[in-house]
């Protein structure tokens, strides 16, 4: 008896794995049904919804590497004149604390505390334009005076459009100081005029942000995530499957802490195969389709193809060799290569290759067909086989030779090693998937997924191919941990 193994290859061939005995002298070809019943369920468009989470620390990283912590004015060290003749001079310089961000809705927050002085004088009186009286010095946080705070902070909204492009909106929304700078000798606040002496630099803060984000090249992930949705992924044991994405979708953007959260949506036709497809075509990556709303999950209905071909190396692999007797041992048929081919109306032919002996006579090399109608209880995941036609028109002269005692014992034999239950090799192939599905798709942007079902919906024996269809549902999501921001 050949043992069952727990791959893949069991499940599609465990039905004619003891077609080997199928040697017995049946008959020639069986006849082509005219009317193939069925054939196989036409594609089905899966949709997949992937949250990503895209960490901004790479952001806040670039943005405290690139720009610099301390903000002075124009003229520095030189004084600058804040109004006229009798207007201070000064000059000021703020230090700020490293940026930090968060997430919440579709904004992008990032803030920090600074930490001021000035330094400069102020004219009591002029005339003319000219100051009449020595200028009075003043300082505010300067020399060993204990620095003045001031709190930062930039709010960015955030989208995307077609072209994989982060669009942002960066806008100073907070310039609070939190120590004023009151000179109280002169009856003199210079904290107002700080604030707005700081803003222009700060503003060009807020248009750097939004150039370094139109920088973020997430075009060129969402390429390579298209390419691997449209070539092969081996599922070790199993087969190759297939995506086929056919459009992205993106749902709403929202964020939380220092993760945004994008929902990517892709529609497919995807496809297991056991035979390996070089040279897939893999169309060019379209517009990204912007929509209002994305749920997340997956159900995807899945055809799980092979052709008889594959099928056939695959069985002679476990069978070719194999050799089967009679109880009394004086007949016997050894089997040399099994091709598989579809009859149609649900039925796969098996032609044999085989040595037979009976008694002292031997025979080499003699050809026999057997036609097989095998099926799948969909509720218990069980695999039979309904009926195995081995009666014919004519007899092969062999028959006359007695070989036609195999028939009873044969029969049963192939009714009985077909019935198999395919719920645990289901539960391996869960297991793999799941494997594949928690990977590394390229460095700084990690897969990670659950397979909550693997259910068998279908099941055709086709003129052309064996195929049956799966349903999976289950959960993904891609992290992006770390991204080039130049």
């Amino acid at each position: 008896m050949i043992s069952k193994t727990t791959s893949f290859h069991t499940f599609l061939l465990a039905f004619v794995v003891m077609s080997i005995a199928s040697c017995k002298i049946t008959a020639p070809l069986p006849e082509m049904t005219a009317i193939e019943i069925p054939v196989g369920p036409a594609p089905t468009v899966s949709h997949i919804n992937i949250p990503i989470n895209i960490s901004i620390d790479p952001i806040l990283k670039f943005a405290n590497e690139s720009s610099s912590p301390i903000i002075r004015n124009p003229e520095w060290p030189n004084l600058t004149s804040f109004g006229a003749c009798d207007g201070p001079q000064a000059k000021y310089d703020v230090f700020r604390e490293d940026l930090n961000g968060y997430v919440v809705g579709n904004k992008f927050v990032v803030g920090t505390k600074a930490w001021y002085g000035i330094e400069g004088n102020y004219c009591t009186n002029c005339v003319w334009g000219n100051c009449v009286h020595p200028r009075i010095p003043f300082s505010c946080g300067s020399g060993k005076e204990t620095k003045r705070r001031v709190e930062i902070e930039f709010s960015t909204s955030l989208s995307m459009n077609e072209n994989y492009q982060l669009i942002t909106s960066t806008s100073l929304s907070k310039l609070n100081p939190m120590d004023p700078c009151e000179l109280t000798f002169l009856k003199l606040d210079m904290t107002g005029e700080i604030m707005k002496a700081m803003q222009p630099a700060l503003l060009d803060v807020c248009k750097y942000i939004d150039q370094q984000c139109l920088q973020v090249d997430f075009k060129n992930y969402a390429n390579e995530a298209w390419k691997q949705l449209n070539s092969q992924m081996e599922i070790p044991g199993y087969g190759y499957l297939t995506f086929n994405a056919s459009n992205f979708k993106l749902g709403p953007m929202f964020g939380y802490g220092n993760i945004l959260q994008l929902n990517l949506g892709i529609d497919a036709t995807p496809v297991m195969s056991l035979d390996k497809n070089e040279n897939a075509f893999v169309p060019p990556l379209p517009l990204l389709n912007v929509q209002n709303e994305l749920t997340s999950g997956f159900v995807i209905q899945m055809p799980i193809k092979s052709s008889y071909e594959s099928l056939s190396i695959k069985v002679n692999e476990m069978a070719a060799g194999s050799t089967f007797a009679s109880d009394d041992k004086k007949k016997s048929i050894t089997v040399k290569n099994l091709v598989l081919s579809g009859l149609g109306n649900q039925k796969i032919q098996v032609e044999v290759l085989c040595d037979m002996k009976v008694g002292f006579k031997k025979y080499k090399n003699c050809k026999f067909f057997l036609a097989l109608t095998p099926s799948i209880d969909l509720s218990t995941n069980k695999m039979s086989v309904s009926s195995i036609d081995i009666d014919s028109k004519s007899r092969h002269v062999l028959m006359n030779a007695g070989v036609d005692v195999f028939q009873t014992k044969l029969t049963e034999t192939i009714q009985s090693a077909c019935n198999i239950d395919l719920t645990p090799i289901l539960q391996s192939a869960k297991t793999e998937i799941e494997k594949q599905l928690n990977s590394e798709l390229i460095p700084g942007v990690n897969l990670k997924g659950l397979l909550n079902n693997l259910q068998i919906t279908g099941f055709y024996p086709t003129q052309k191919e064996l195929q049956i269809t799966v349903a999976l549902n289950g959960n993904l999501q891609i992290d992006v941990v770390h991204y080039s921001t130049n």
